[in-house]
């Protein structure tokens, strides 16, 4: 063996030894790029196109040392016996009577970038991506990174800003920073309004901070259009030919809902408190209960309090606290009267109105009677004028005395009682006597005409005229 043979040996060696062990898809090494693009002005620039190339792969040649390779075995053909130095089997360390092997040879050019990466810079001007290297040599760490003019070759692990590699460029002063601050009716900031912003053919969306900003970058002399929704109420906004920085308030007709519960005399009470959309609540000490910045202009409030309900509707308009007052107070009845027409039926009447500061309409009256106190039935009275309610009894035994009483319930159903009234059926009456004529006596209860008398009359003439002429 001569010299230049030995020592072709254990590169040979080593280079076989390096592709057997090294996994076929492991990654030499592997890196998070960020890409920072921002103005003049220190501004973040959006939508800006980024490139990056780097050593993904590298090509693999195959050369014979020993052996004939015959095309028509394996079929990729082209190759022929390689050995200008007489290498042997012996020499590689492997059986003598192998006909052929095989060395793999890699070929790295850095001039030939085979991984490629584009993207654009998002509204905060970043542009990031992970890249992975299957090359196993240190030559090839470095890549190549193309922001507008400009050409940057770095390499794997610089620039390192915790686990990222970052990446700094700068393009020119035509960006401009719009803040945008939603408040409340009341100028308060408020926070978690949805915004979605279109500048062109570019948008950008988000909520607003605790402090109600939505800011973000446009190129100058954009038009911009903004629009903002907070529960269910919206608003939008249009932001013409943008020359320079703006900073900006967005009124929105966003109120607390407020309300305070008392009762007739003005006192508060504690209820428990349904908001549709939100827990059940109590109110405090002082009767109120609020919702800061309610997203709706009107809400629908059910107060329940001693098993009693009242369901307001509620239009936002301030943050004045909405006064409901819980009518507690039952229904006064008054001025009950009856009547019995010429067939027995009685009307009953009587005045009924609600009492109290904040008085409810009258839902329902009835009046119950009953002759004997046991059995009481019940009949509905009905409006007769602007606080008059009527009904009628219906004709009862003769001599009985009918017992009734009167209800009364409000829209708060608070319910009133009256006293009880009472009144008497007339007797049984008399079957009707003839006519009596106005001509006759009566003797001894018998009715007598005077015409019966005119013969007795005639006969005690005639014999008082001949008591006369015997004489």
């Amino acid at each position: 063996m001569n010299a230049k043979t030995a020592a072709s040996v254990p590169f040979l060696l080593a280079l076989l030894f390096t592709l057997f062990l090294m996994p076929a898809a492991s990654a030499y090494w592997a890196e998070t790029i960020q890409v920072k693009v921002i103005s003049s002005s220190g501004y973040p620039v959006p939508d800006v196109p980024v490139t990056i190339k780097y050593q993904y792969q590298v090509s693999v040649e195959n050369f014979y040392i020993s052996g004939t390779f015959d095309t028509g075995e394996s079929g990729t053909g082209g190759y022929v016996d390689e050995n200008p130095e007489g290498i042997t089997a012996a020499d590689l360390g492997v059986k003598e009577t192998a006909t052929h092997i095989i060395i793999e040879k890699k070929v790295v050019d850095l001039d030939l970038l085979d991984g490629l990466v584009q993207g654009k810079t998002n509204a905060d001007g970043i542009f990031e991506t992970g890249l992975i290297d299957y090359v196993d040599f240190g030559e090839v760490k470095e890549y190549l990174i193309i922001v507008g003019n400009e050409h940057r070759r770095t390499a794997f692990g610089e620039n390192m800003q915790g686990t990222k590699h970052v990446e700094l460029f700068m393009v020119g002063d035509n960006v401009r920073r719009i803040v945008l601050r939603t408040v409340d009716g009341s100028g308060r900031s408020l926070a978690n309004v949805s915004a979605f912003v279109q500048c062109g053919a570019n948008n950008q969306s988000g909520s607003t901070d605790k402090y109600g900003i939505f800011a973000f970058y446009a190129f100058t002399g954009s038009t911009c259009g903004a629009s903002f929704s907070f529960g269910s109420i919206t608003r939008s906004e249009t932001l013409p030919n943008l020359a320079t920085d703006l900073v900006l308030n967005v009124p929105l007709q966003v109120y607390d809902l407020a309300i305070q519960v008392v009762d007739d005399a003005g006192f508060p009470i504690t209820a428990n408190v349904l908001v549709v959309g939100f827990p059940p609540n109590a109110t405090d000490e002082n009767g109120r209960f609020s919702i800061r910045q309610f997203p709706a202009s009107s809400a629908q409030v059910s107060i329940t309090h001693n098993n009693r309900q009242q369901v307001v509707q509620v239009e936002l308009t301030s943050n004045d606290f909405f006064t409901v007052a819980f009518d507690l107070t039952e229904p006064a009845i008054s001025q009950v009267s009856h009547a019995l027409d010429a067939n027995g039926i009685a009307r009953i009447t009587a005045t009924i109105s609600d009492r109290g500061a904040h008085p409810s309409p009258i839902s329902a009256a009835y009046v119950r009677y009953s002759t004997n106190k046991r059995k009481w039935t019940s009949l509905p009275m009905h409006p007769a004028g602007a606080y008059e309610f009527e009904a009628a009894l219906p004709v009862q035994e003769p001599g009985a005395e009918v017992f009734y009483i009167i209800e009364a319930l409000d829209a708060r159903a608070n319910k009133a009682i009256s006293p009880e009234y009472s009144y008497l059926m007339p007797e049984k009456a008399a079957p009707p006597q003839p006519p009596i004529s106005s001509t006759g006596l009566n003797i001894f209860g018998i009715h007598v005409d005077f015409i019966f008398f005119v013969p007795i009359v005639l006969v005690l003439l005639a014999i008082i005229i001949y008591k006369l002429r015997s004489s």
